[in-house]
């Protein structure tokens, strides 16, 4: 079973980023993205799997920092 969850993915011009954290939900997601958007920066919500590359590389830095 594949569980779904959300992060907000920014762009500031041509810059794209996924941020690191983490949403059960879109609504929770987006409830964030609006109280921390940048001027000139532009945001949406995507869903992920559990086969997210954020969330392993996430992982990953957590595990070899301790």
């Amino acid at each position: 079973m594949e569980l779904c969850h959300f992060h907000i993915v920014w762009t500031f011009g041509t810059n794209t980023r996924i941020d690191w954290e983490r949403f059960a939900n879109p609504q929770d997601a987006d409830r964030v993205a609006k109280l921390i958007v940048r001027p000139l920066e532009t945001y949406k919500i995507e869903e992920f799997d559990d086969g997210c590359q954020r969330c392993a590389v996430f992982r990953l830095g957590k595990k070899t920092r301790g």
